[in-house]
């Protein structure tokens, strides 16, 4: 093969690369979202983050036993018919505090939970994880789609 082709392909590999991430992002759809309750939990044993979707009562019952009993009670008044509810719970991750959800997007089947929570202070060596925190998020039903996505990624960064 000579050069030339092999600077072609290179080129063409480079252009397929910083397109491929806009293509992705153009597909994902941003949602009317609001953050409905944040607490924390017992520790499931995971070693990743969880997350659910919910749209009817027995979708709920997946998650709404490890909510606190006051966030429990507050999604039981939710009607599901209007908003529809993404839970993420950060089981696996540091101890962390001080969750933002920064942003809530959609492709076909995934919802993607973008969001940031503070490490231990500078200087703590090691901590005990006795909880894990979570946050509950309502999304418009209009912007959420159907059927509604199955799936979530958590997306969670420390801050700096």
């Amino acid at each position: 093969m000579e050069r030339g082709h092999l600077i072609r392909r290179l080129a063409a590999f480079l252009l397929i690369s910083a397109i491929a991430p806009v293509a992705v992002a153009a597909g994902a759809t941003g949602l009317r979202w609001g953050l409905l309750e944040q607490g924390s939990t017992t520790p499931s044993g995971a070693q990743q983050p969880s997350g659910y979707v919910a749209v009817t009562k027995a979708q709920e019952r997946r998650f709404s036993a490890r909510l606190e009993p006051a966030d429990r009670a507050a999604l039981g008044r939710l009607n599901l018919q209007l908003t529809g509810v993404v839970a993420v719970f950060l089981d696996g991750m540091p101890c962390s505090s001080k969750l933002t959800v920064n942003h809530v997007v959609r492709t076909a089947t995934t919802v993607t939970v973008t969001l940031h929570y503070t490490r231990p202070p500078v200087g703590v060596a090691m901590c005990v994880r006795t909880s894990t925190p979570y946050v509950v998020i309502g999304v418009s039903r209009k912007t959420f789609g159907h059927p509604a996505p199955t799936n979530v990624r958590v997306v969670a960064v420390a801050r700096t």
